[in-house]
């Protein structure tokens, strides 16, 4: 995942297929919030947050679901 993010090659840069696969891993919006608070602030700066947030949630339901198979007897 650390090779698609944007993290050492922009995601610009990549490849059309690639790209699209890049924008479906959460590093690559936390890559491009890291950068926008360190480096210059882009006109779109609340999507990274909210694709954060976003990921936390359905991953945190996830979690819950399957713990909550894996504990039932």
């Amino acid at each position: 995942m650390i090779f698609i993010a944007g993290v050492f090659v922009p995601i610009e840069a990549l490849p059309l297929q690639v790209r699209v696969i890049s924008y479906l891993t959460p590093l690559t919006y936390m890559i491009d919030a890291l950068r926008d608070a360190m480096i210059a602030p882009s006109p779109m700066y609340a999507v990274d947050p909210a694709a954060l947030l976003t990921w936390f949630v359905v991953l945190q339901a996830l979690a819950i679901i399957v713990l909550n198979r894996k504990t039932q007897f």
